[in-house]
């Protein structure tokens, strides 16, 4: 009988193990799952952030020649009047300078 005892308690304690090494195998088995699935959650959120960059990139891009287009036509445009202006006074220069001259 206290053999009987003893060779349940046995199989108890086998039971237990087999129990414990199988627990062991699935934790490592979710981590190992959980470790993939970051990994991948990781790599579409650095693809989207990638994306995201190139987009604000080419929208600064695109501000960046907008704003210079804008600053060379200033430009163009300042340049026309200076011609413009300094023309008209070096004619009116050269009038002042001719009438002088001849009065």
């Amino acid at each position: 009988m206290a053999s009987e005892q003893v060779k349940k308690v046995l199989e108890a304690e086998e039971r237990a193990r087999q129990a414990e090494q199988e627990a062991i195998r699935k934790a490592a088995s979710i981590r190992a799952r959980a470790e993939e699935d970051a990994a991948s959650i990781m790599a579409g959120k650095k693809d989207e952030a990638d994306k995201q960059a190139k987009y604000i990139l080419a929208k600064a891009d695109s501000k960046a020649k907008e704003i210079l287009d804008k600053a060379y036509a200033d430009s163009r445009e300042q340049c026309k009047k200076l011609r413009e202006d300094t023309a008209g006074r070096w004619d009116k220069a050269v009038q002042v300078v001719i009438s002088c001259i001849t009065e």
